[in-house]
């Protein structure tokens, strides 16, 4: 191993919020509220790299450790991420001090305008409920009297029987009970977004659907198997090549595809995607589950059946460079007579073989051991990616971090082994502040943890 291991220090939200310029104030109410998932730095560099992919620059008006709201002209879906969990439509904003016929000014004028069913549910979510100077008791009789708006305001529509919703012990709703309950479809989600001194109410538009990344999951003819990469984050990883200018037009290459998760998503996104692997039997298991896909009514909507022969075998450690399918009859000819060797043009999004055979946390030497042989491999596998990655290409690959049986974690030296091979952690902005692109997915805490990484091929 070269040198010693230098753990590198991945700043989260929570720090860097006090240092972000936010101005909170709305400046129409079309500025839209992100919900953020479990890992919300991820949910953030996703939000900028949507944004980018329709070549705009987002502005953050509030951020915290729930949400964002971010001013654009346009903005993003987020039925297109795979780790923001709601994205909401700004109607109002309110001061902690107000009555109740001025919160229902602002509802029912929003209710007269929207379709709601009879015998449909509804909900109320809160967040940033810490920012709030309220007590307990004050906090109750708020929630009571937004409540008692709420059943007022349909009831003054003639909107019969709906029923509001709860989940256990907890101020939101989640996006899967959403779903499950139709309240996007049939009734609506009000959100209470708490800020330092106001309130702004919103409603819920669009949420992940996290039932249709499970159900594609399991329906396939090939499924994963546990711990493997999973499809909402194949799907945040394919987004975060475009986190800093718009890349979505550009093609993913995955070499070591496995049951074809990350070309399937890429796929899915109207991006042209590519997978090799160097298991014969992983190149059938993803064609099949693309085949599958691509003849699914409802994901092949205005796309082409995908190609099969995207899909190939090859030891990315000997990569042959002629037998690339992105690689036409016609290039290699124009290529063979300007004396070039072939090249891609497009991005690298995968994730390696991080399983490991172990069934309980190792110790300091033995995890010492365990990042050696992946610190050979990685390098094995860098050779052939650098011969194909072309300069200033952006890649997005998963790098391990081992927990210790001690509550310590030996992490991959990320930034070190990058620089060897010429390459640079790229960033995301908010506002004022920039931040590394390097996110740990944690999921349970298991004994190889996944760094997920936005670099760059420097020039």
């Amino acid at each position: 191993m070269k040198g010693m291991n230098i753990f590198m220090q991945i700043p989260s939200l929570s720090e860097l919020l006090p240092q972000i310029d936010l101005t909170y104030r709305l400046e129409s109410l079309h500025n839209q509220l992100f919900i953020l998932g479990r890992n919300p730095e991820l949910s953030l560099a996703e939000i900028c790299a949507l944004y980018h992919s329709i070549s705009i620059s987002p502005k953050f008006i509030d951020v915290s450790t729930d949400g964002a709201i971010v001013n654009a002209p346009n903005h993003i879906d987020i039925q297109k991420s795979g780790a923001i969990l709601k994205q909401c439509e700004i109607i109002g904003q309110i001061g902690y001090q107000i009555s109740e016929e001025s919160i229902k000014k602002i509802l029912l004028e929003h209710f007269e305008a929207e379709y709601i069913e009879d015998k449909s549910f509804w909900a109320i979510s809160v967040y940033n409920r810490n920012r709030s100077s309220m007590s307990s008791e004050e906090f109750t009789h708020f929630s009571e009297l937004i409540h008692t708006t709420v059943k007022s305001c349909l009831k003054k529509l003639k909107i019969r029987k709906t029923q509001r919703i709860h989940e256990y012990q907890k101020d939101f709703l989640s996006p899967r009970k959403l779903k499950r309950k139709e309240v996007i479809e049939r009734g609506f989600e009000l959100i209470l977004w708490f800020q330092p001194n106001q309130i702004i109410i919103a409603q819920t538009r669009k949420v992940i659907n996290i039932d249709d990344f499970a159900h594609r999951d399991s329906d396939r003819p090939f499924t994963r198997p546990l711990l493997l990469l999973g499809l909402a984050l194949a799907r945040s990883m394919i987004n975060l090549i475009s986190i800093q200018e718009n890349n979505h037009k550009k093609s993913v290459y995955d070499p070591f595809c496995g049951m074809g998760t990350i070309p399937a998503e890429a796929y899915l996104l109207g991006i042209e995607a590519y997978g090799s692997d160097i298991d014969s039997e992983c190149v059938v298991q993803a064609r099949q589950n693309l085949k599958w896909l691509s003849r699914q009514k409802k994901y092949r909507k205005q796309r082409k059946p995908y190609h099969l022969d995207n899909i190939f075998q090859m030891d990315i450690t000997k990569p042959e460079l002629n037998k690339f399918p992105w690689i036409t009859a016609e290039s290699k000819e124009k290529d063979k007579i300007v004396g070039k060797k072939p090249q891609y043009n497009g991005a690298i999004v995968a994730e390696t073989n991080l399983l490991t055979p172990r069934k309980s946390y190792p110790s300091r030497s033995e995890a010492l051991q365990m990042l050696h042989e992946f610190e050979h491999n990685y390098t094995q596998y860098f050779q052939g990616l650098m011969s194909i990655l072309p300069v200033n290409g952006i890649g997005v690959l998963v790098f391990p971090q081992i927990h210790m049986n001690d509550d310590k974690i030996l992490q991959f030296p990320v930034k070190r082994f990058l620089s060897e091979f010429n390459c640079k952690i790229l960033s995301f902005q908010i506002n004022n502040i920039e931040i590394p692109a390097i996110f740990v997915h944690n999921w349970k805490k298991p004994i190889i943890e996944r760094l997920i990484v936005v670099f760059q091929k420097k020039s």
